[in-house]
This record gives structure tokens, sequence and C-alpha cells, in this order.
């Protein structure tokens, strides 16, 4: 039956209900761990309680986004704790529409800032690459 009303919606709303259904089932899923469980999954994921709150309401949908703005930036191969925590911040951003239509027209570099709570990690890193590999992003 969901199926039939999907062609009848817009692909916008349509994305929106599903969404919800996917935050839903993860917070129910997370509801039912016991207190052990919880702990150690957070543990091993090294996150907080609030970063786990955070993922619940934010980007998890796009996990292409971060890679397709590094490449954007001409960042390549970065540290595994700097990326591990761009990409803890990227999953609870709540811009995703915004960030992948900036990305897509070639206007990240420009209006990161507007959009991205990646942003100031993302102008440091870009700004220590060498001028041949990209050079310091243009401040607007």
């Amino acid at each position: 039956m969901w199926k039939g009303w999907c062609r009848l919606l817009s692909p916008r709303l349509v994305r929106a209900v599903r969404r919800a259904r996917r935050r839903s089932a993860l917070l129910r899923e997370m509801g039912s761990l016991e207190t052990w469980e919880r702990n150690a999954l957070l543990r091993d994921l090294r996150l907080s309680e609030a970063d786990l709150s955070g993922l619940s309401r934010g980007n998890l949908d796009r996990p292409d986004l971060l890679p397709r703005l590094m490449r954007t930036l001409s960042l390549g191969r970065l540290d595994a704790h700097v990326l591990r925590d761009l990409r803890r911040v990227c999953a609870q951003c709540q811009s995703a529409g915004r960030c992948a239509k900036e990305v897509d027209r070639g206007s990240a570099a420009i209006s990161l800032s507007e959009f991205c709570p990646n942003a100031h990690t993302l102008r440091a890193l870009q700004a220590e690459l060498p001028p041949e590999d990209g050079g310091a992003l243009e401040k607007v």
C-alpha cells in the first residue's frame, strides 16, 4: 500500500517520510539497548550521549557529502582522528540539503561558512596545503 501512495506524493515528501521512519527506527533500536550495551556502543564509536542524540536528528542520509566537499576543497588524505571528528560533525549536520546544492553548483568553497559546522576546520586544513595544491580558500 505504501508503494502505491509513493507515486502520488512529491519525491521530496516521500524522502522526508522515509528519513523520519529511519530516524524513528534508529531511536527505537537505541532505546531497546541495555545500559551496558549502549555504553559499550558509545565507547566503541567514541561518541558521547549528546553526539548520539545529534546523530538521530542530523545527516544520516548523505554519507557522500563530506568526501565530495573535501574533493571540492582539494583536501586529500587526512589524519584519522581529524577525519573521524569531521565525520561526526557532518553526521549531525542539519544543512545537508544546502551542502549538496552548494557542492553541485561548485560554490561550496565560497559559501562554506554560511552553512557548514565543519567550515572552520576545513578552512584550517586547506590553509595548510602547499600553494601548488590549491592554497587557501577564498574568503568572502
